[in-house]
């Protein structure tokens, strides 16, 4: 009898690692994404400082069939990368930032994935409605360390 439990609990062990991730709840695709980019500026009269900008999609934003399709997995994972080249580019076409210059930058930023949404939208989702969450979560300024 020892033997059948000891035996049946070996095999569920190694039957629940061997599934780990194929359960319920659980995709290859992350259900958001969440990226930073960080640039060296110059803040005017206090040198450089790594400007850290971070942003995050909502995987699933609705309760609805088309935001658990691969397609629209498919157009968070073309947004989680292709953000992060557009904040770089704003980032560094700043030559020199204020302190009250990064809420400007942050609006450009936001414009600029706004326009980058709408487009990724258009070219893959087909006309679908979709309805894309996202949020710049951290813009701050951070002293390099030698």
């Amino acid at each position: 009898m020892r033997t059948f439990f000891a035996t049946t609990l070996v095999l569920l062990i190694m039957s629940s690692s061997a599934m780990a991730g194929f359960g319920s709840g659980s995709d290859y695709y992350p259900r958001s994404g969440s990226n930073s980019v960080v640039a060296s500026v110059w803040v005017e009269g206090e040198g450089i400082f790594n400007l850290v900008v971070s942003l995050e999609f909502l995987g699933r934003p609705a309760d609805s069939k088309v935001y658990g399709s691969d397609s629209y997995r498919q157009l968070i994972g073309h947004l989680s990368v292709k953000w992060r080249s557009i904040a770089l580019d704003k980032i560094l076409a700043v030559s020199e930032i204020e302190m009250g210059g990064l809420a400007d930058l942050k609006k450009e930023i936001e414009s600029a994935v706004d326009i980058l949404v709408k487009d990724e939208v258009a070219k893959l989702m087909g006309g679908q409605k979709v309805e894309v969450i996202y949020s710049l979560t951290q813009i701050m300024l951070l002293e390099p360390r030698n």
